[in-house]
C-alpha cells in the first residue's frame, strides 16, 4: 500500500516542479527547487526502502505457501483409489507436472500478482480524492476518460504479451520436427534424408509464417488505434484545463499535477488489469481435484 502511494506523490511533486517555472521571481524559483529536489530524495528512499520489504516478505511468503501446496496436493493424492492412476491424465509424469507447476502458479498469483493488485488499488484511493481536491472540474473530466485511457495501455500490454506466447506456440511443430532430426541423426545420415529433413521443416515454417502476419496487422491495427486514443485523451485534458485555466477557475500547477497523478495511476490499474488471466489460472489450480478437500 505504501508503494502504491509512491506514485500519486510522484506525480503531485512532478507537477509542482512544473509550474515552478512559470514563476518571475528567481530566488523563489531556487528555493522552490531545492525543496521538490530533497522531496524527490525523500520519495526514492522510501520508495527503496518499501521496495525491499515488499518483495522480501511477498517472496517469503510465496516460498512457505508452495511448501503448504505441495504438501497438501501431495498428501491428497495418497489417499486417492487405484483407479484413479489408471487414467492416462493422472500418469506418474502428469502427477509429478502437477506438483511442479500448480504450486508456482499459486505461489506467482500470491507473490506477484496480488502485490501488484494491492498497489494499484492504494493509488486509486489516493489519486482520485487528492485530484478532486486539488481541481475537481478538470478531476471530473480526467476520472470520466480515465477507463478509455486504461483500455488503451491494458489492450496495448495484453496485445504485445499474446503475439509473444502464439509466436512461442506456433514453433512448436518446427521444433519438434528439428529435435527429432538432431535425436535420430544418424538415421538420417545413413538414408541420406537430410534435404527431405529440410523440406519437412520448410513446410512446418509456412503455417506460423502467415499466423504471424496476420497477428502482425491485427497488432498494428489494434496498437494504432489505442495511441490515437491515448493521444486524444490527452489532448482533451491539457485542451479543458486549459480553458479552465484562461477563465481563471485553475493556476498551472493545479494543471499539470491533475493530469499527471490521474494518468499515471491509470497505468498502474492498467498494469494490474494485465493479470487476470493468472488470476484466472491460479482459481483453476486452486479448484483441481487435488483441492478439493
Amino acid at each position: 500500500m505504501a508503494f502504491g502511494a509512491v506514485k500519486p506523490l510522484y506525480a503531485f511533486l512532478m507537477g509542482s516542479m512544473l509550474s515552478v517555472y512559470f514563476t518571475n521571481d528567481h530566488k523563489e524559483i531556487r528555493s522552490n527547487m531545492r525543496m521538490s529536489c530533497l522531496l524527490f530524495v525523500a520519495i526514492s528512499i522510501v520508495s527503496f526502502l518499501v521496495n525491499i520489504l515488499q518483495h522480501y516478505n511477498f517472496g517469503a511468503m510465496g516460498e512457505y505457501l508452495t511448501r503448504r501446496v505441495r504438501q497438501r496436493m501431495l498428501s491428497q493424492i495418497l489417499t486417492f483409489e487405484f483407479g484413479w492412476f489408471d487414467r492416462n491424465e493422472n500418469s506418474t509424469g502428469a502427477i509429478c507436472s502437477r506438483l511442479a507447476n500448480d504450486a508456482n502458479v499459486v505461489r506467482m498469483l500470491v507473490r506477484d500478482r496480488m502485490s501488484l493488485i494491492i498497489q494499484a488499488v492504494s493509488a486509486a484511493t489516493i489519486a482520485c480524492p487528492l485530484g478532486l481536491v486539488i481541481a475537481w472540474k478538470l478531476a471530473l473530466i480526467l476520472i470520466a476518460i480515465q477507463p478509455l485511457m486504461i483500455a488503451c495501455y491494458y489492450y496495448r500490454m495484453v496485445i504485445i504479451r499474446s503475439m509473444s506466447k502464439k509466436a512461442i506456440e506456433s514453433q512448436s511443430e518446427s521444433s519438434k520436427v528439428a529435435a527429432e532430426a538432431v535425436t535420430n541423426l544418424r538415421t538420417v545420415t545413413a538414408f541420406s534424408s537430410q534435404d527431405r529433413i529440410l523440406h519437412l521443416f520448410g513446410r512446418t515454417q509456412e503455417g506460423p509464417s502467415r499466423e504471424s502476419v496476420r497477428q502482425s496487422w491485427l497488432a498494428g491495427i489494434v496498437l494504432g488505434v489505442s495511441q490515437a486514443l491515448m493521444r486524444f485523451s490527452w489532448s482533451l485534458a491539457f485542451w479543458y484545463g486549459g480553458r479552465l485555466m484562461f477563465h481563471g477557475h485553475i493556476t498551472a500547477e493545479a494543471l499539470f499535477q491533475n493530469i499527471l497523478i490521474l494518468v499515471s495511476t491509470g497505468r498502474v490499474i492498467a498494469e494490474a488489469g494485465c493479470m487476470t488471466s493468472d488470476l484466472a489460472n491460479g482459481a483453476d489450480v486452486v479448484g483441481s481435484d487435488l483441492f478439493s478437500q
